[in-house]
């Protein structure tokens, strides 16, 4: 991830604010990211929501294992949600736009009354995704 950072120009240090959701189990990870990703982009307002897993049981933390209906669920009681929805690409199946429970992203989007993007869950790619949404929602 420290070589995206160090790429970054001062354009793609705009203002920004979007929501990202992850399981239980890496939710401390991806806040450690998001600090991180705030040092060179001090403009980014990143919500971090962990999701839990009610579809299989609150003893899976994963993310990959999370489904639609427990975003969905998740997210409409929440206040912030910035330009858009992140969903990170293992939380899909396969090359579909499909989550385990059969929700599709698109479903997911339009309960929650925003777009939602799909991202790399592998360090550098993550963050040039990130850095591309932002052009795309400016």
């Amino acid at each position: 991830m420290t070589t995206a950072l160090k790429k970054m120009t001062q354009e793609d240090r705009e203002a920004f604010e979007c929501c990202f959701v992850t399981g239980e189990l890496t939710k401390t990870f991806m806040q450690d990211c998001i600090t991180k990703l705030k040092e060179k982009f001090p403009n980014l307002t990143m919500h971090l929501y962990a999701v839990s897993n009610r579809f299989f049981g609150e003893e899976i933390t994963v993310t990959g294992l999370l489904t639609g209906r427990d975003i969905v669920e998740t997210l409409k009681q929440k206040k912030s949600l910035g330009k858009v929805l992140l969903l990170v690409d293992n939380m899909l199946r396969g090359q579909e736009q499909i989550l385990l429970d059969d929700y599709t992203v698109e479903q997911i989007g339009k309960e929650l009354g925003l777009p939602v993007e799909i991202v790399p869950n592998q360090g550098e790619e993550w963050i040039d995704k990130i850095i591309e949404i932002k052009e795309k929602y400016k």
